[in-house]
């Protein structure tokens, strides 16, 4: 019985983990999204420049490898109401228009922010392992 035990908290534990890796990369894309957003200057209808350096093109890639990333994590989890809402949000072009991506910026951010949500959901801490106290040996 104790084995069994022993498996089941390992596996809980593993789980847990997965779901921490796919929130902090979660986090990390919203993070860069959120500053390639800010960096870029527009006057008018036209993208002037981008704080920081870079072009359009260089910039909106390193996002995308970023969503790519998550998308590659998110394919091996169960199909569930979280990763369904990652998809989504990470399901974005940033071809074409700056401006019309620019344009639509808000609901990029909210969509990742909802899934981040979602996902910290799965992956908060079991409240027990914050009130373990370590053995003396520690």
């Amino acid at each position: 019985m104790d084995a069994e035990r022993i498996a089941d908290r390992a596996h809980d534990e593993w789980a847990q983990q997965k779901w921490f890796d796919l929130y902090f990369l979660t986090n990390s894309a919203y993070d860069a999204l959120d500053e390639f957003l800010a960096d870029c200057n527009f006057q008018g209808n036209k993208l002037n420049s981008i704080r920081g350096g870079g072009d359009y093109a260089t910039r909106s890639n390193e996002i995308i490898r970023m969503f790519r990333e998550i998308l590659m994590m998110a394919a091996v989890f169960p199909k569930c109401p979280a990763i369904d809402t990652l998809l989504i949000a990470v399901a974005v072009k940033f071809e074409g228009d700056p401006v019309e991506t620019y344009s639509r910026r808000k609901q990029l951010q909210e969509n990742l922010m909802n899934a981040m949500l979602d996902i910290r959901d799965n992956a908060l801490v079991n409240p027990s392992v914050l009130k373990r106290v370590p053995s003396a040996g520690f």
